[in-house]
């Protein structure tokens, strides 16, 4: 548990690191779903490190009602941000849920009532990511759900093959080909990841193109 905290932690000091040093742009936003308006900060989408926490379990809020109009997709990450968003939320007709950050990135991309995404508790003030911002990360997105829809017995991996073969991923180092010889090695680029049973485990960090791959190498 210490270090999923630790890796939670990395992340937040990230962001925090990032808003300061760059000094990015605050806006005022008016919100859907209250009067009045609140302070949000936009930071590039590439600079977030959405990528490296796709599997990381959030909790976002859903509209219970059919929406008439597009809204943003508000997610929170920490307790104290949740235990706000409920009280200003839930009276107006939103649900909390949680689910991988992943999939909320999904429904972002997919759905057209979605138009943004407002990530709260990575730093004092939200961060708002609109849905173009986020259609680069599309196929990655898209990838992670089916991979995680078989890794928790929720799609068939046949059918999970099926989805992913044509897919092109890079990656940094060698892994075994389909006819692995005697004495043949593998050396990769790893992430270390923690199951939802809190056993620990590295995973092999890919890439949806070559750029960023070799962005990386550099």
């Amino acid at each position: 548990m210490n270090k999923v905290k630790d890796i939670h932690l990395t992340w937040i000091s990230f962001i925090l690191d990032l808003i300061f040093k760059n000094n990015e742009s605050r806006i005022k936003r008016k919100s859907e779903q209250k009067e009045g308006s609140y302070s949000m900060m936009k930071i590039p989408m590439e600079k977030l490190g959405l990528f490296e926490q796709l599997d990381r379990i959030v909790v976002a809020f859903f509209s219970k009602q059919q929406p008439s109009s597009p809204y943003d997709l508000n997610i929170s990450i920490t307790q104290e941000h949740l235990d706000q968003k409920k009280q200003e939320l839930e009276p107006l007709g939103y649900q909390a849920v949680q689910l991988p950050l992943g999939m909320a990135l999904d429904n972002v991309i997919q759905q057209a009532h979605f138009k943004a995404l407002i990530i709260g508790g990575l730093a004092p003030e939200e961060i708002i990511v609109s849905k173009e911002e986020l259609m680069p990360m599309k196929d990655i997105v898209d990838s992670f759900c089916i991979m995680y829809a078989a890794a928790n017995n929720r799609l068939e991996n046949s059918k999970a093959y099926e989805l992913m073969k044509d897919k092109t991923v890079y990656f940094i180092g060698k892994l075994f080909t389909d006819f692995p010889k005697a004495g043949d090695e593998i050396a990769y680029l790893g992430i270390d990841r923690i199951a939802s049973d809190g056993t620990p485990y590295e995973a092999v960090k890919c890439f949806s193109n070559g750029r960023e791959c070799r962005e990386v190498q550099w």
